[in-house]
């Protein structure tokens, strides 16, 4: 297996999906590995104009070996943290930034109208608050592939890309060499073969479905696999998984996790 670095910058303003709080539709702060493989498997189809099914299975699988992607700021790689309990971004040389601090200053929100599904019309009393990240940031992350894969030079990452949202453009694909390999999949905890590498000392880069054999410090999450081939999106099944940020210190049984789609998933 290849590994690549890849940078994307933003064009346009992000809103990742999150959670709504009432009025509030708050967006995430990093970008997870599935709404990544999305983004490329969409482009590439419709790049490739590959819109038979099984052509679809095929690339959807190609892009499967990727991981989550954390901001660059000022050039510098920020990856998840979690410090006195307040999640955030640390760089290699100990920079820290909080997820207040963070939000504070590249997240900006704006007002909208919640529309009929049916007329399209706005519905009376039903303005909400809408947040997205500000285009002043690249994105980074690392992508494993079998064989030669053209990355799409354009991607538009979530579902506004009508409103002026989304859009991203690659600013970097490039191969990591042999001699560097090692020490930068470390810093993402995996193995050359795309296997968790767990470092106790590390917060996991990607997160890591929970088994009673997990011992860890940090936080769980509620995630959902949809199926969005049929008109109404399903749930094709869902897990709880230990956060991005979070410190493992030790997996007791001897199993093995491997990549897939910003997840530590237990291998076949």
């Amino acid at each position: 297996m290849r590994w690549y670095k890849l940078i994307f910058q933003q064009q346009q303003p992000l809103h990742i999906g999150k959670f709504e709080w009432g009025v509030v539709s708050e967006t995430e702060v990093f970008i997870p590995g599935w709404t990544m493989w999305g983004a490329l498997v969409n482009a590439y189809i419709v790049k490739n104009k590959m819109y038979k099914q099984n052509a679809i299975k095929q690339i959807q699988q190609k892009f499967e070996k990727i991981t989550n992607f954390f901001p660059l700021i000022d050039g510098e790689e920020y990856f998840p943290i979690y410090n006195n309990g307040e999640f955030g971004f640390q760089s290699k040389n100990n920079e820290k930034i909080t997820e207040s601090e963070f939000r504070y200053e590249y997240v900006k929100a704006e007002f909208r109208t919640a529309v009929e599904p049916l007329s399209r019309q706005a519905k009376e009393n039903h303005l909400f608050e809408f947040e997205y990240i500000i285009p002043k940031l690249s994105w980074v992350g690392l992508l494993g592939i079998e064989d030669n894969l053209e990355v799409p030079d354009q991607i538009f990452i979530g579902g506004d890309s009508r409103y002026g949202y989304g859009l991203m453009k690659r600013i970097q694909f490039k191969e990591i060499t042999e001699d560097k390999l090692e020490d930068e999949l470390s810093e993402w905890n995996l193995a050359k073969d795309s296997t968790l590498k767990l470092d106790s000392k590390k917060p996991i880069r990607n997160f890591l479905m929970l088994d009673q054999n997990v011992s860890f410090e940090g936080e769980l999450k509620l995630l959902a696999d949809f199926n969005f081939q049929s008109q109404t999106p399903v749930i094709e099944n869902a897990n709880y998984y230990i956060s991005v940020g979070s410190m493992v210190k030790e997996i007791i049984e001897d199993r093995s996790y491997t990549l897939k789609k910003g997840r530590y998933v237990r291998s076949p």
